[in-house]
């Protein structure tokens, strides 16, 4: 005897998923932003897996989910991109997460404990991102609970200097103008999607409407990276130049 009909089915047409990231992720790239397909339980019901190979053959750079546990499945798929677990269990276990390059979101003293003692298990480094609750109240640090301690680049490189972090982020010109030529410290670029360059071009902004003030500036500055006053004056500020 057949088997009754269902009474409801879904059809998960991969093609309009990879149609649909691809329109997000053009936007994106245009800003310089990278694209995080989210799926969490399950793709939404739409497979995780499945759905997680569709976005990133269209362009997406990353991957979000909920667990650990959800990290690894995709892991075990063969999925190498950046996938990023930001909720967790008290007391959870990070370790196998930290061991299998997934990025963890933090909100509490208490998780950034945890992931430092599972990464001092595993010999890894651990990939954190602090979640802040900006209002929804579903997870996440208060905005009273964080300290902005440093306006910028330079004076988290000075903090870390004086021991008071373990870990420094800033651009790298701020970190080298303070820590270039202190041999306990190594500076590298940032292993992040949404960093990708490794240094910045050095160029002048004038009015659209101003060619001739444009070439009047050009002329004056191929003198000074031809002639190497440019790059003694960065290296006078400790910071590195990287010609063209």
């Amino acid at each position: 005897m057949p088997l009754p009909r269902p009474r409801a089915e879904v059809v998960i047409d991969l093609a309009a998923i990879r149609h649909n990231v691809a329109i997000l992720a053009g936007c994106a790239q245009q800003t310089g932003a990278v694209t995080m397909a989210v799926v969490k339980a399950d793709g939404y019901g739409h497979g995780a897996v499945d759905v997680a190979v569709a976005a990133l053959q269209a362009g997406a750079g990353a991957l979000g989910v909920c667990s650990v546990d959800e990290a690894l499945e995709l892991r075990r798929s063969a999925i190498d991109a950046p996938v990023l677990a930001w909720l967790h269990a008290p007391g959870e276990d990070l370790a196998a997460g930290i061991t299998a390059g997934v990025e963890l979101g933090i909100y509490s003293a208490n998780q950034l404990e945890a992931a430092a003692a599972a990464a001092a298990s595993t010999g890894r480094t651990a990939r954190v991102h602090l979640k802040v609750d900006t209002g929804l109240t579903r997870g996440g640090a208060y905005r009273s609970q964080v300290s902005t301690q440093w306006k910028d680049g330079c004076e988290c490189a000075a903090a870390l200097q004086r021991g008071e972090v373990a870990v420094a982020g800033g651009l790298a010109s701020e970190l080298e103008s303070v820590l270039q030529g202190d041999a306990r410290f190594a500076i590298e670029p940032m292993p992040s999607p949404r960093a990708p360059r490794n240094g910045w071009a050095t160029g002048l902004a004038v009015k659209r409407d101003a060619s001739d003030l444009a070439q009047a500036l050009q002329a004056a500055l191929d003198p000074l990276v031809q002639g190497g006053a440019l790059k003694a004056l960065f290296a006078r500020h400790h910071v590195a130049w990287r010609g063209a």
